[in-house]
């Protein structure tokens, strides 16, 4: 009992025991729905930058959710390497969030069709190391949870995870 005890207060003490006392219970659970690519350059800084957005949609219907992973790489001219580092953000959508209104005009007459998404404030960001990335991608299952919510990644999220992962490997 007194080891058990001490054990327990080393823990404690050492913060092992601090993450199974943070669990947030869930509240919901999201499965994966979607994906796209954008990727463009950084003229600034002659960099590619890549986002790979996946779309998650609730089981109640009531929220929907979308995990960006951005990264960054040398664009042509520059030495070739690979990715450092990924952002993975993760957005909640509520189901009251109305597609935004926007609009572009060029030259002052001509119209440009554009898109608009809110890029919402019930965000979180974790910057992953490149090899993290790569374990995630190379992982069977993937269930990241926010906003007390389970995000569960479809098995096609999953395959094309790992073909972006491939992609951003190579240097460019």
């Amino acid at each position: 009992m007194r080891r058990a005890l001490l054990l327990a207060g080393v823990l404690w003490i050492t913060g092992m025991a601090a993450p199974v006392l943070a669990q947030v219970p869930l509240t919901g659970r999201a499965l994966g729905q979607g994906i796209t690519l954008e990727m463009h350059t950084d003229q600034a800084s002659n960099t590619w930058i890549s986002t790979a957005t996946l779309t998650f949609a609730d089981t109640g219907g009531n929220r929907t959710f979308s995990i960006d992973f951005v990264t960054q790489f040398p664009a042509a001219g520059q030495r070739p390497a690979r990715s450092r580092s990924v952002d993975m953000i993760v957005s909640e959508h509520q189901p009251t969030e109305k597609t935004p209104a926007m609009s572009m005009r060029l030259n002052g007459v001509e119209s440009l069709p554009v898109t608009p998404r809110f890029h919402t404030s019930r965000s979180v960001v974790a910057t992953l190391s490149f090899d993290e990335f790569l374990r995630l991608a190379d992982a069977t299952t993937v269930a990241p949870t926010a906003f007390n919510t389970e995000l569960e990644f479809s098995l096609a999220q999953i395959g094309i995870l790992r073909t972006f992962a491939d992609q951003w490997t190579k240097p460019r």
